[in-house]
Order: structure tokens, then C-alpha cells, then sequence
């Protein structure tokens, strides 16, 4: 009987990632989870909710942050996107751990909802997306606020200053725009679901993006919680819409 909790390296790339897998034989589901800048947030709880109701999840982290190797930048996390969408598609991968390869979604929360966000370009073959509070405009902050930001986000990051953070942050506004990646679901489902609270990011850009995409997705559902940007304090509620939002759609 399959079921595990396991930590690896992805190949060579320097990418450190889980995967946790619930018992049974059966052929189930994927999701991986995307977490934020620095990461501060895992949505660990998140993950260990989806493997109770028969989900298998991965948490990758990239480069540059907890346990991965390499230099952090902004620049290279699409690439490490790809990386984690190759690997659970491979047909190792998915005979290990007797993966449903066409039922394979995306969770990010905060810059991972970025992530989510982008994935469908990156990815043909995920089935769907789902972005938590999610940083879909990198133009939303004055340079004097975002260099704060970045000087606290660079704290436990390796080798990058807060000026490097703020090249990568510019370079995926112009390179990896959530208005325009989200364009290619082409018929994938897509849920967003906003925080409300003062340390959330600005709700017109997530509407934007929402608008955009259910135009090209199946099943789009929107929600807003009044909560700060983690969710700290419906944990719960957050964690039971994912859930049975992904439980109708994966």
C-alpha cells in the first residue's frame, strides 16, 4: 500500500521538494502548492487537509529558500515552475506514486498564486488552477514601500539583496503578466480566492485577472474572505472551499 511523506531533490536543479501521498492503492489525484516570498506561510495545514481526502500534494520550494539550493531570484521561479511540472509528469514520477496524470492542479498562495497564475502558460498539461490571495499586479506598490518590502523578504533568502528582489519584481511584471498568462487556460477550471485584511494585496488587480480568465476557464469561482493576506484567521473556511472546490474539479 502506497502512502509516505518524502523529501527530495530534484534532479539537478537544486530544487528541494515533498511529497505527501495518502494510503491506498488507487491512482488519485495531484496538487501542488505553491508558497509566497519568503515563504513564511507553507500552507502546510493546506496540504496535509488535501492528502486527508485523498489528494497527493507536493510543496516544492525555490531556489534559493528553505532547504533548496541555489541563488533566489525572481527571475528563474518560472523555471523552476517548469522543473515541478516536468518531474510530476514524468512517467517515473507518476508510476511511483500511481499519480492520475490527467488530474494534476495548481494551489499558490501569495507570490506562489503568482505562480498559479502563470502556470497555465507554462504547463499544457495541468489540469486547472487555484490562486490564493494571490500578487496578480507588480505595479500595485511605489518604489519607497515595495524596497521596505523587499528588505525584510531578503532577510532569509540566499544571496539576493533587495535590490535584486526589486529587478526580478519589475522583470515579472513586464515578462510574466497574470492578465496575460492567464488567457491560456483554454477551458481549465480556475478558482481565486481573495483576503480582505490591510496586509492583503489590492483586490481590483485580482478582479481584473478574474475577469479575464473565466472567459477562458471551466467552472471559474471567485471568493473573498475577510481575513489578512494568510488567512490566519479562517484557516478553516479557506481550507474547506479549496478543498471542495478541488474535490468537483480535480
Amino acid at each position: 500500500m502506497i502512502g509516505a511523506t518524502e523529501g527530495y531533490f530534484i534532479g539537478d536543479s537544486g530544487i528541494y521538494m515533498r511529497v505527501l501521498r495518502p494510503h491506498g492503492n488507487e491512482k488519485c489525484p495531484l496538487v501542488i502548492v505553491f508558497h509566497g516570498i519568503p515563504g513564511n506561510e507553507t500552507n502546510i495545514d493546506l496540504a496535509y487537509a488535501l492528502r486527508e481526502n485523498g489528494f497527493a500534494v507536493v510543496t516544492p520550494n525555490y531556489n534559493g529558500c528553505w532547504g533548496s539550493k541555489g541563488d533566489y531570484r525572481i527571475e528563474t521561479i518560472p523555471g523552476n515552475a517548469e522543473t515541478v511540472f516536468e518531474e510530476v509528469f514524468s512517467a517515473e514520477f507518476l508510476q511511483k506514486w500511481n499519480i492520475d496524470e490527467d488530474r494534476i492542479g495548481v494551489v499558490g498562495h501569495s507570490l506562489g498564486g503568482w505562480v498559479s497564475l502563470i502556470s497555465p502558460k507554462i504547463s499544457p498539461k495541468i489540469k486547472g488552477i487555484v490562486a490564493l490571495d494571490p500578487l496578480a499586479d507588480f505595479t500595485a506598490r511605489d518604489d519607497a514601500m515595495l524596497m521596505k518590502v523587499m528588505e525584510s523578504f531578503a532577510v532569509p533568502l540566499h544571496n539576493v539583496t533587495p535590490e535584486e528582489l526589486m529587478t526580478g519584481w519589475k522583470w515579472a511584471s513586464v515578462h510574466w503578466n497574470p492578465r496575460d498568462t492567464i488567457q491560456f487556460l483554454n477551458g481549465r477550471f480556475l478558482m481565486m480566492v481573495s483576503a480582505s485584511g490591510d496586509d492583503a494585496f489590492p483586490l481590483v488587480p485580482v478582479h481584473e485577472v478574474f475577469s479575464i480568465g473565466k472567459k477562458h476557464a471551466s467552472n471559474p469561482s471567485y471568493w473573498a474572505i475577510a481575513s489578512d493576506h494568510s488567512f490566519i484567521s479562517e484557516r478553516p473556511r479557506m481550507r474547506e472551499i479549496v478543498i471542495e472546490y478541488l474535490k468537483r474539479n480535480l
